[in-house]
């Protein structure tokens, strides 16, 4: 062997074993870490949403009162003359000036029931208070989900393009030896240049996640958000004890709920539209030098279209109870299978993560670096080295995939059920104030 042949093979080891060196992850600082905790505080107070639904749930609450108030009265001003010609109060006993006041009563009780279908709606409204802050809460724990797997994926794009920059070292000095060959070299630069579309394709998608997620705080500008090196470890599920919580949690269920008992509010209301109202009015008439002229009038407002107006009206509601009670059954039934599915998702990804973390990913390693210490020294051909790095790419890769998986079939969950399974910030899932 020349000693031009033996220097390149010894740089050939050289390079690759500073690959191997550059196998182990690289580890962020924790000072340019992002405090979800913090952001999801902030998001709470600051996010335009939560105060809209929050604003709507004030306005709802002025509607009670003005259901349970009395009808306007009417008040008027009339003046009797008699003839054709100008009288004046008190030229004759007819002629007069009146001041004239009406007042309708409803059927007693009618007022608190229709206060009662305002509050029912209130309750509504509430309800989508809580729905808006655990989307919002779901929503912020996507996007840190997102950043992990962004970063995560360059921190491995980065060590594993200057693996192959020690591989095209590796096989140029093959090369110059006479041992390897030029499309090898070629080879490894395409893989490269994968990388790098990869490197920038996940870029993109970090600053897409981050402008989501500062719209959601209610940030105007567009703040760098610090970088997400790992994600909380987090228990096993039990399903069928989150479908019991879901049960009483569950916003849609909630919401649904609440619809229904706005819809029977409206049934009962409905039933005493069939008693008649009642008015009342007073006048008083003005005749100069005579006596006065007081009126008292006493009248009902009858039913008499009831079969076509009141129990129509009856018939309407009852079918919207029955519709609304329905669609409560079948969010019940939605809500019982989402969970089952979240959490069936969520334990996948957590046994995927240990294969790969256990078994997949070390065996890659291995296999790969024994591929690149063979085809070194001439024992192993390219291709293998190639197939190698892929495979050790491609499963550490998935590994970071499944870890976001599992987080974001959490927050899912959490939007679901309406508990608080990742311990990052304050505890939305119950009703404000409490």
């Amino acid at each position: 062997m020349s000693i031009k042949a033996s220097r390149s093979i010894l740089r050939a080891r050289a390079a690759l074993s500073f690959a191997v060196v550059l196998l182990a992850p690289a580890r962020l600082s924790r000072a340019e870490t992002l405090d979800i905790a913090a952001l999801l505080s902030e998001a709470g107070t600051a996010s335009p949403l939560v105060a809209a639904a929050r604003s709507r749930t004030l306005a709802m609450q002025s509607t009670a009162p003005q259901a349970e108030a009395l009808p306007d009265p009417m008040a008027g001003v009339s003046f009797t003359n008699v003839g054709f010609g100008p009288t004046a109060p008190g030229d004759d006993d007819d002629a007069n000036l009146s001041l004239m006041w009406e007042q309708e009563l409803p059927w007693p009780g009618r007022r608190h029931l229709a206060g009662e279908v305002a509050r029912r709606e209130t309750d509504e409204a509430a309800e989508a208070v809580r729905t808006a802050r655990l989307d919002l809460r779901a929503r912020l724990l996507n996007g840190w989900a997102t950043l992990y797997r962004a970063d995560g994926a360059a921190s491995i794009l980065a060590h594993s393009r200057g693996l192959l920059i020690s591989l095209i070292e590796t096989t140029r000095a093959r090369y110059e030896s006479g041992s390897g060959s030029l499309q090898e070299i070629l080879k490894a630069q395409t893989e490269i240049s994968r990388l790098d579309a990869d490197r920038e394709r996940y870029r993109q998608e970090r600053l897409g996640a981050q402008a989501m997620m500062n719209a959601l705080a209610g940030r105007r500008d567009n703040p760098v958000l610090g970088a997400v090196p790992d994600l909380p470890d987090l228990p096993e599920i039990d399903a069928e004890a989150q479908v019991t919580a879901a049960l009483t949690g569950s916003p849609e269920l909630r919401e649904a709920v609440a619809l229904l008992r706005r819809e029977e509010a409206r049934l009962t209301l409905a039933r005493t539209a069939t008693r008649p109202g009642l008015k009342w009015g007073a006048a008083y008439g003005y005749r100069g030098d005579l006596d006065p002229m007081i009126t008292g009038s006493f009248g009902l407002t009858l039913p008499v279209w009831r079969a076509r107006k009141q129990e129509q009206g009856i018939v309407e509601a009852s079918h919207r109870v029955d519709a609304a009670r329905l669609q409560a059954e079948a969010v019940r039934l939605n809500v019982a299978a989402a969970v089952r599915d979240l959490a069936s998702r969520a334990e996948r990804a957590a046994t995927l993560t240990r294969l790969y973390a256990d078994a997949a990913v070390p065996q890659a390693r291995s296999a790969f670096e024994a591929a690149a210490a063979g085809y070194a020294v001439g024992r192993s051909d390219f291709l293998s080295v190639l197939i190698g790095f892929n495979t050790l790419f491609g499963y550490e890769q998935e590994m970071v995939v499944q870890r976001q998986e599992r987080i974001e079939a959490f927050a899912a969950l959490e939007r679901v059920a309406g508990v608080r399974l990742i311990p990052a910030g304050d505890d939305w899932t119950r009703e404000e104030g409490k």
